[in-house]
């Protein structure tokens, strides 16, 4: 996995060994900057203050995502096996089929963003994650700890969640509870340029306890 990935993979002792284990390939995106659409998107979160100027429409944006490596511990299913639930909603967490004895982690290297001068990505960034749900303060604690001009993907939920800032692994972490839905949490942290994201059931005393034992 560390040679496909690219990266040096490190698994959890207190989880033993894991029940799956894949590599994802790496892939890209692109995609172009529709000012008009966006400045309407920050007017109706109520963030018109941060409008984009004109002279970055038609923006061309490439994403390049390196190889992710999955390990999943416990009674896991994966995206190809596991049948969606009526009603299920793939932004509501509340929704979401609950695998109590499933506990995931996923790592790879940091996303590069090719963009173009003035494009403020360190902005953008706290604009999504308000988006998702976060207060300012929260967004930009966060994005303290992130280089949004490397890093352009980081999978937190979109609704339903509250967050904190935790120290994890040697640095700073966020750890996102879904309201709702039991003790679902989602645990995320970058270091040494490699995005790490925990995710299971418990509080976040036992995420740290498991991430805190990675090797």
């Amino acid at each position: 996995a560390s040679e496909l990935a690219g990266i040096a993979v490190r698994l959890p002792e207190q989880l033993g060994a894991p029940s799956i284990m894949q590599v994802e390939p790496a892939a890209s995106m692109h995609f172009t900057v529709d000012v008009e659409q966006l400045n309407q998107v920050l007017k109706e979160i109520g963030l018109s203050d941060l409008e984009l100027p004109e002279s970055l429409d038609g923006a061309d944006v490439t994403a390049n995502m390196p190889s992710l490596v999955f390990a999943g511990y416990g009674e896991c299913e994966t995206s190809e096996t596991q049948d969606a639930p009526e009603g299920y909603d793939p932004d509501d967490p509340a929704t979401w089929p609950v695998i109590s004895e499933c506990t995931t982690l996923s790592q790879m290297a940091s996303p590069t963003v090719e963009a173009p001068a003035g494009l403020d990505l360190q902005q953008l960034g706290q604009v999504y994650l308000q988006i998702l749900g976060m207060t300012p303060e929260e967004a930009q604690r966060f994005s303290e700890n992130v280089d949004w001009a490397t890093t352009l993907v980081v999978p937190m939920p979109s609704t339903g969640a509250a967050y904190r800032s935790v120290s994890v692994d040697g640095v700073t972490g966020t750890f996102a509870s879904y309201q709702g839905a039991g003790k679902d949490y989602i645990l995320i942290w970058v270091k040494d340029g490699v995005v790490y994201a925990l995710q299971g059931m418990g509080t976040v005393e036992d995420a740290m306890e498991i991430a805190n034992s990675l090797k």
